[in-house]
């Protein structure tokens, strides 16, 4: 969806953050993106930075885009202008991508190059979990696990955080790592 609708990855949450606030003086108005001239250009990036603005004008504001591998053209156009153009407000812009599909792609090299090249952005490449660590989250989750299960989850999910706790969801009984161990885990 965010590939297909211009601004979307950005648009969301915003509007799901906007929609939190109705009654209340000062709720600034996000730009109809469903307008032709959406596809992005400065008036409209410029609007958005107002609106970024207003959200941070009491407290800091941290913008959150995941997926960010999914993101269209005008999105990573609007991030870059960010990043040279921030908001007269404390705002932080976190993005999240998958670096796989994005490795061949020359307008999220350019992009992203350029804003880490001139230290408006940094990276953070997350690590696969260690089978130690795994083996931490399995022991967390269920009561005297065999080690068996910490091998298993370990080479099935490749040290992927995510892939890790959904298997241990789909454990009997389902699990969280976090909550109170449960026994029997064969």
């Amino acid at each position: 969806l965010s590939a297909t609708i211009p601004l979307a990855i950005v648009a969301e949450p915003l509007a799901a953050h906007l929609d939190t606030m109705n009654g209340q003086a000062g709720r600034p108005e996000l730009p109809d993106l469903a307008r032709p001239e959406a596809a992005g250009g400065l008036a409209l990036f410029v609007r958005l930075r107002r609106v970024l603005t207003a959200l941070a004008a009491d407290r800091p504001l941290v913008l959150v885009l995941d997926d960010l591998h999914l993101a269209d053209r005008a999105s990573w156009d609007l991030i870059a202008y960010l990043g040279r153009v921030p908001p007269a407000a404390p705002v932080l812009v976190l993005a999240a991508a998958r670096v796989a599909p994005l490795s061949d792609d020359a307008e999220f090299t350019r992009t992203v190059g350029a804003l880490i090249r001139d230290r408006l952005a940094a990276e953070l490449r997350l690590q696969p979990l260690t089978q130690s660590q795994v083996g931490e989250l399995v022991r967390r989750s269920v009561e005297s696990p065999d080690p068996d299960l910490v091998d298993w989850i370990y080479r099935r999910g490749r040290g992927n955080p995510l892939l890790t706790v959904a298997m241990l969801r789909e454990l009997p009984g389902g699990v969280t790592p976090g909550t109170p161990a449960r026994t029997g885990a064969s």
